[in-house]
């Protein structure tokens, strides 16, 4: 049964689950980002706060990113469980039909 389930989501443009899992933990990859502390001067401070800026603004496009792939993705699952669903009620009825014919 595992095996047509995943014959079934490859259909639908997913390889498999496991892929999902790593995309899953892409969400995690903006906590991984650290910071180099400098001196205390005028020009460092400023130097480290524009590369603090930058680096604000990536992590920003970087979860818009995210969280657009993750939106994709939850509407892609749904549209694979309601079609898993149908399936399953498509196989009950032939399993019935097959049991009232003997």
């Amino acid at each position: 049964m595992q095996s047509v389930i995943d014959f079934e989501m490859q259909k639908l443009g997913f390889p498999s689950m496991k892929t999902f899992d790593q995309f899953k933990s892409l969400s995690g990859s903006a906590k991984n980002f650290s910071f180099n502390s400098r001196s205390s001067t005028d020009s460092t401070t400023s130097g480290s706060f524009a590369n603090l800026k930058i680096t604000a603004e990536k992590l920003v496009k970087e979860q818009a990113s995210v969280k657009t792939d993750l939106g994709m993705a939850n509407t892609k699952l749904k549209k694979s469980m309601e079609h898993i669903h149908c399936w399953r009620i498509s196989c009950k009825t032939r399993l019935m039909r097959m049991q009232s014919l003997k």
